[in-house]
């Protein structure tokens, strides 16, 4: 299993769980009934058939197969994978942006961008909006990554600027 699945904002919100992430790593390999996993897990049945039965319904999880236990029929659980990114929707898209970059500097220098970053994004936090009702919580992640491959030094690998 190592496929990432593509999952929707519904799917993303199941993935919020960390107990139905545990329980989904509890059936990556091995399949098992909500009674299997919650004893793997240490934790209740019926909170482990609950999640099991929340990540069936979001495709999460799929019934790998069934068995007959003490004469009633018991479903056993794969997990469908255990890595995920997200699509976004429209709307997310509409509020989406990406911004990227290259430039060639000493680790001092890096420092002094860090700073200018960490400013800038207090002073925005710190900032009311003007329009409260039509505004949306947005999330802002600045990485800043080494290249294998520097775009910004002949024969770097990175093809025509």
């Amino acid at each position: 299993m190592d496929d990432v699945l593509a999952v929707t904002a519904a799917q993303h919100k199941l993935l919020a769980s960390p107990l139905r992430l545990r329980i989904l790593h509890a059936v990556a390999e091995v399949d098992g009934t909500a009674a299997e996993v919650a004893d793997r897990l240490g934790e209740t049945r019926g909170n482990v058939h609950y999640h099991l039965q929340k990540l069936l319904t979001g495709g999460l999880v799929t019934v790998a197969r069934t068995q007959v236990e003490a004469g009633h029929v018991e479903r056993c659980y794969r997990a469908v994978a255990t890595r995920f990114r997200r699509v976004a929707s429209a709307e997310d898209r509409a509020w989406s942006r990406h911004l990227e970059t290259w430039v060639h500097r000493t680790p001092e220098e890096l420092e002094a961008l860090m700073h200018t970053l960490e400013l800038l994004l207090t002073r925005w936090e710190q900032i009311p909006s003007q329009h409260p009702a039509a505004a949306q919580t947005l999330s802002i992640s600045i990485q800043i990554a080494g290249t294998v491959d520097d775009p910004l030094i002949e024969g770097g690998g990175g093809g025509e600027l």
